[in-house]
């Protein structure tokens, strides 16, 4: 608190945190907990994340109202952020497979819940806890190298990395599908007209595609907004269920059907297509969660490249978060601006740099540990780090392959998210690590 300005966010924060002062020492100056109390604690954690994936589907099923509607999967997460949820859940997978092949839990119990767990990260289909938990994977996977015979290590390792390019296969083959044209258009050939007579707008320079077929070609505005204004309740102009603007929605959809956006071709869709439109479905393709979420990410980078605008691009806003935090921070890069202060000293250099992002995406860093560097400065980053790491050193608890996982989940949503800035984040760290540095080595 000792170089903030902003005394209301600093104590704001300071409460926040409390959870990292308060459960240390409840924790750590009670008994440790013993074999029995250990069983029940992750009995009790790993039901209690079963109860809340059966509430996210609820959700999901419209059984209970979110909190909020912007047709995306992190509405199905109503107790906390969607990548804290994630976190939480990706740790309970490494969990129950830990208690499935390790600890020989009752293996229909611990089957069950490796299921249910795994169904609800499928369903907030986060990619932060896909990458978390790749890594975490190909750490346990080197670790485990350690103990198993010579002779066999080369089969081991020919077949991991046969896995990462079966991998690597489907990323690539996904990318070049949706760069590659599937009709080659002259641009001297296209239609002047649409069948109604209004003149086509064909944007040339703009190359996305959408399922093979161009976007930005062959696109009669006036007259298709009569026609959709006609076949739905919400109008043109409008925005859809997921809160993008259905003008857009609508061209991608009938593109990739490779359609041309006019009156006539808007005919040809039938009542389902045109409540999938409503719905915030930019194509009348059928894609799993995955691929979908793989998908929107490439088509965001596509749309970057095209017109190097940031703005409600989800990932891509985030290079843009990091950039301005690291320009926060080289200005007052040794005490930095004091604990709460990212937040008014970010709004500033938004305005000093005037930034391309819109006023409503002019967001915080998105990593935490970019907001402490703000907050503390390298000096007081250093020692935050010195303060988190020095227990894992002295105890030797990383050497437990969960305590490893735990890591390596709450290093990789750190870079994605500010993870401490919000109580339930606080809450999970501190609970989950405090048990950890706490506990007896025979458990």
């Amino acid at each position: 608190m000792l170089f903030t300005n902003d005394l209301s966010n600093g104590l704001n924060s300071l409460r926040i945190k409390l959870p990292l002062l308060i459960l240390p020492l409840v924790i750590g100056t009670s008994d440790p907990l013993k074999a029995k109390e250990w069983k029940s604690v992750l009995t009790v954690f790993l039901c209690s994340l079963c109860a809340s994936v059966l509430v996210l589907f609820l959700v999901k099923y419209d059984l209970i109202n979110p909190k909020k509607n912007t047709g995306s999967n992190r509405d199905l997460s109503i107790f906390m952020s969607h990548i804290r949820y994630a976190v939480l859940l990706s740790f309970g997978f490494f969990l129950s497979g830990y208690l499935l092949f390790v600890q020989k839990l009752n293996k229909v119990i611990a089957l069950v819940f490796v299921v249910i767990i795994a169904a609800g990260l499928y369903q907030l289909n986060s990619f932060t806890s896909y990458i978390a938990i790749t890594i975490a994977i190909l750490f346990l996977f080197l670790r485990s190298l350690k103990g198993v015979f010579v002779r066999h290590r080369l089969a081991v390792i020919a077949s991991f990395f046969l896995s990462l390019t079966v991998i690597a296969s489907y990323f690539i083959s996904v990318y070049q599908e949706m760069n590659t044209p599937k009709v080659e258009i002259v641009n001297t050939e296209l239609p002047k007209y649409s069948p109604n007579g209004e003149k086509y707008l064909h944007d040339t320079i703009n190359n996305t595609l959408e399922n093979g077929f161009y976007l930005w070609r062959n696109i009669a505005e006036i007259e298709l907004v009569t026609a959709w204004n006609k076949a739905s309740n919400i109008p043109f102009y409008a925005f859809d269920k997921r809160g993008q603007e259905i003008k857009y929605t609508i061209y991608r959809y009938m593109t990739s059907m490779g359609l041309r956006k006019d009156a006539n071709s808007l005919s040809q869709l039938r009542r389902g297509d045109v409540i999938r439109i409503e719905n915030g479905e930019t194509t009348y393709l059928k894609y799993n969660l995955f691929e979908k979420r793989l998908r929107s990410l490439i088509f965001e980078f596509q749309q970057y490249k095209q017109t190097k605008n940031p703005n409600n691009q989800t990932l891509i806003q985030r290079f843009f978060y990091w950039k301005i935090a690291l320009k926060t921070f080289s200005k007052h890069w040794f005490f930095g601006y004091g604990t709460g202060g990212y937040k008014e000293a970010m709004s500033k250099e938004y305005k000093m740099a005037s930034s391309i992002l819109e006023i409503e995406n002019q967001k915080f860093p998105h990593n935490q540990f970019l907001t402490q560097l703000i907050n503390l400065g390298l000096f007081g980053f250093i020692l935050w780090l010195t303060v988190l790491v020095s227990p894992l050193l002295y105890t030797k608890i990383y050497r437990n392959p969960l305590c490893f996982v735990f890591g390596i989940l709450m290093v990789v949503s750190m870079l994605s998210d500010d993870m401490l800035e919000r109580q339930s984040g606080v809450s999970i760290f501190s609970f989950i690590y405090t048990l950890f540095i706490t506990q007896r080595k025979e458990n």
